[in-house]
């Protein structure tokens, strides 16, 4: 088993606002409140997302956030370098 140190933000978005991210490392996109549909790069389909759910975003992949209601998300990324074993 190891821990990860994890390092995000809470962002708030207003509904009908969309938004497009692409991260060097891995991330995840987590709905704290609202409606997000999430748009990942090479997927067919959008995910869509309520409270206390989460997307895994891969290294490098671009991906689009289309907020429809207005919501809270938690995205956090980690890095080799924030990583410490238990």
């Amino acid at each position: 088993m190891k821990a990860h140190k994890l390092h995000g933000a809470f962002k708030q978005y207003p509904a009908g606002s969309s938004l497009e991210y692409r991260h060097d490392v891995e991330s995840v996109a987590a709905v704290v409140a609202g409606l997000v549909r999430l748009h990942l790069e090479g997927e067919a389909e959008p995910m869509l997302l309520r409270p206390s759910d989460a997307a895994s975003i891969p290294a490098g992949a671009g991906y689009r956030l289309e907020i429809l209601e207005t919501s809270t998300v938690y995205h956090y990324t980690e890095s080799r370098d924030d990583l410490w074993g238990v």
